[in-house]
Parts: C-alpha cells; structure tokens; sequence
C-alpha cells in the first residue's frame, strides 16, 4: 500500500535494533539495522510496542522528538526517561555513528555569578537546529530552561550554555526561527500563577 502521510496504517513501519542494545542508557554499540514491524491488520496496530520489543528493537525512555542537522543530514533525538539525546546517521537499511550526543552529566556552565556545574538531569524534551548547526534542547519537568548546544560540542569537550530560562513553573515548547533567523519563536506553557516572576529587568511582578 502507498504512504499516504495523513494515514498512518499505510507504508512501512520500523524499529531500530542496535547490535548491543544500551547499558545504563548508553549504547554499547554505535550501529544497528532497522527491522521491519508489522502494520497490516489492527491487531498488528494495537500491539506495536510488544511486536517491536519481540523483534529485538533497543527501548528508549520517552522518546519526545527528532531533528535532522541541517548541515550534516545526522539524525538526533531526545528520550525523555533516558536523559540523553542520541543522534546517528541512516544508511537506509542501517544505523550507523550511534552515540550519547548530550546529556546524563553536569556541564560547566558561565554564568554572572561565574562558572557553575549545571545538571543535565532529565526532561530533555523539544529539538531546534539553526543554521549553523547548533541545537536547542528544550527541557520541562522542573529545570525548565533552554541548553544550547554548540556544533563543535562532543561528550569529550562540552561546548553546552543555558540559552534561556523560563518562568517559573512553565516549559519550553515548539520553538523555531523566521527563514532569515532574525527572530525566534517559543511558546511558553502554563507559567506558575502563585509565584512572583520577574522580567528581564529583574522586577517582580505576579
């Protein structure tokens, strides 16, 4: 049957299987193949967590989204409960270049009181890229700020900043960019309504 992208019973449906699924959430191997799940009847659809999990496909935590770099063509997504980013590159029949891109450590951050250990913790949750390549990692579940991710960034060499931070109770969602990056985007949910905020000047306000 032909993909029909407002159906989602039709194509093919697949699950990644790295060679050596993850070890305390890192990957013990950096490939893996896609493994055709099926889609064909209802019963296939209602139970497409078990058939993938008896397929072999690796398990990740609360998947939340996925971006392409715009430069590189390198996949990255986020897994909420596993709190990490993972990227990898798609041959088509393989996943190759699989690795933790960001996240489960402290990352020194420069901040005007000077430099500070910051948690990665979990609720790594919305991805942006701009187009230079950087990535935007949009954190809810209690530290709900921004991480802006350096190009050059690797685990071995953190180039990792706090971009921004929100009002208090609320998280960071669905942000993006005009076409000539001049302004960005970002939709704010549900600020606290019995915490005094503050505004870029610092004053309080309710």
């Amino acid at each position: 049957m032909a993909l029909q992208k407002t159906n989602l019973y039709t194509g093919t449906l697949y699950v990644l299987k790295l060679d050596s699924g993850l070890l305390n959430n890192e990957p013990r191997a950096n490939k893996g193949v896609w493994v055709v799940v099926p889609n064909t009847t209802t019963t296939d659809r209602n139970n497409t967590k078990s058939l993938a999990a008896g397929l072999g496909g690796t398990f990740f935590n609360g998947i939340e989204d996925v971006e392409i770099h715009p430069n590189t063509g390198q996949i990255y997504f986020t897994a909420k409960g596993n709190s990490r980013t993972y990227s990898f590159t798609d041959n088509g029949n393989n996943a190759i270049n699989f690795e933790t891109f960001v996240g489960s450590k402290d990352y020194r951050i420069t901040s005007v009181g000077g430099i500070v250990s910051e948690p990665w913790g979990s609720g790594n949750d919305n991805l942006t890229f701009d187009i230079r390549g950087n990535l935007y990692v949009l954190r809810d579940g209690g530290r709900d700020h921004v991480w802006l991710i350096r190009n050059d960034h690797t685990q071995a060499n953190p180039k990792v900043e706090v971009f921004m931070t929100n009002p208090s109770g609320s998280e960071p969602t669905g942000m993006t960019f005009s076409p000539d990056e001049r302004f960005m985007f970002i939709s704010i949910q549900s600020p606290a309504s019995n915490i005094l905020q503050k505004d870029v000047r610092g004053n309080n306000y309710a």
